[in-house]
């Protein structure tokens, strides 16, 4: 939310529509050993393939 720069409940809403959070369970594995800009930069990547482009 603060890296973005949009409010809680629009990151919510986003996550839930692209199921980010069932991403990130698959690919839990590869992002524990991640830092928090890889991961986000993993995630922002990902929705961009979904068609929602998050732009800072």
């Amino acid at each position: 939310s603060e890296e973005w720069h949009l409010p809680v409940e629009q990151i919510i809403h986003l996550f839930k529509e692209a199921d980010v959070l069932g991403y990130i369970e698959k690919c839990y594995g590869i992002f524990h050993c991640e830092g928090d800009e890889a991961v986000l930069e993993d995630i922002t990547e990902f929705l961009k393939g979904k068609g929602i482009e998050i732009s800072a």
